[in-house]
């Protein structure tokens, strides 16, 4: 419901909406990532930061998350860690790639 509000920019609604699904279920990725995108969208870029840090705490693969907080830290004036912390991602990315690869190679 809070992403559907976002969606058609009913933040206040979508922000409540979301906080209410994180005290429901405080492992929901999802949300803290959707609530970060509507305090992005609000400007308020130190909580948004704080949400997706705990989105990826929770799925350190989560692209949403990463470009979530790469905006929040490029909005608070703090571009090279935005870079490096996208930088890092496409590592992991790439890393995880790699050893799907090695696993479902067949053994000889």
């Amino acid at each position: 419901q809070g992403t559907c509000l976002a969606a058609i920019r009913r933040r206040a609604e979508a922000e409540d909406s979301l906080r209410e699904a994180l005290r429901l279920a405080p492992t929901m990725t999802g949300a803290y990532v959707n609530l970060a995108g509507v305090l992005l969208a609000k400007r308020d870029y130190e909580e948004s930061v704080t949400l997706c840090r705990r989105a990826l705490e929770l799925e350190p693969r989560c692209r949403e998350a990463t470009m979530n907080l790469a905006n929040a830290l490029r909005n608070l004036g703090r571009r090279c860690e935005a870079v490096e912390l996208v930088w890092r991602h496409i590592d992991l990315e790439r890393r995880s790639a790699s050893a799907e690869v090695v696993e479902t190679e067949p053994s000889e």
